[in-house]
């Protein structure tokens, strides 16, 4: 089996929320951060013989990247990579140990709906680094209808403001917060849905590939 650049990608990006992965059969790969406050699935284009689990992805994805056109030919105790006249036997890890999904989120109603634009975010995401913002909010306007993301420090508010219009139709004044280091997503366009639950979902426009953010508690909706 050849992963695709896709495929790598995806790995990459779920490498970035957990350092570990347990691939089940089929074609569907899943990964949850430790304190359990993102989740991540995508579908992807291959299709796993058997389930495993590795320890360090960013390792083995970098062991990947120093092979011209590796094969992975997937075995009951390691992977063999093959590449030429290369071979490594990767050993898998002891899924007992690693964090992995134990099931997955029932979204609650979701009473904020709107389209985030992939150079929205990333424009937002950079300019929030430049200036050390670490907190990202969706706030609704009920007099101008709106929906505005921005950038700020919860714990300063006396530090620069970053902000920009997302939505429209809000009904319900709301103030909902995530952690800028959460937002660990593939850039792209997303259809994101918020609940005063709690929880937040993005789901990619074009790629079957989806998140679930926890809010921060400091998020507030009327």
């Amino acid at each position: 089996m050849k992963l695709s650049s896709a495929t790598l990608e995806v790995l990459k990006n779920f490498s970035n929320i957990n350092q570990s992965i347990a691939v089940t059969i089929g074609s569907k790969l899943k990964t949850v951060n430790s304190l359990k406050n993102i989740l991540a699935h995508a579908k992807v284009e291959e299709d796993f013989p058997k389930g495993f689990a590795i320890y360090d992805l960013t390792k083995f994805l970098g062991l990947l990247s120093t092979m011209d056109d590796p094969d992975l030919s997937f075995n009951d105790n390691d992977v063999t990579i093959s590449s030429g006249t290369t071979k490594c036997d990767y050993r898998y890890a002891d899924i007992d140990y690693i964090v992995k999904p134990e099931k997955d989120i029932d979204m609650p109603e979701c009473e904020i709906q709107f389209t985030l634009k992939k150079d929205v975010f990333t424009s937002m995401e950079n300019s929030a680094t430049v200036l050390q913002l670490n907190d990202i909010y969706f706030k609704g306007c009920e007099k101008s209808g709106k929906i505005i993301m921005g950038a700020t420090n919860k714990k300063n508010d006396s530090e620069h403001g970053l902000s920009m219009e997302v939505g429209e139709g809000v009904t319900n004044k709301f103030n909902v917060v995530l952690k800028k280091e959460n937002l660990k997503i593939i850039p792209g366009d997303y259809n994101v849905a918020i609940s005063s639950k709690g929880i937040s979902h993005f789901k990619h426009t074009e790629l079957e590939l989806e998140y679930w953010i926890a809010l921060e508690p400091t998020s507030d909706y009327e």
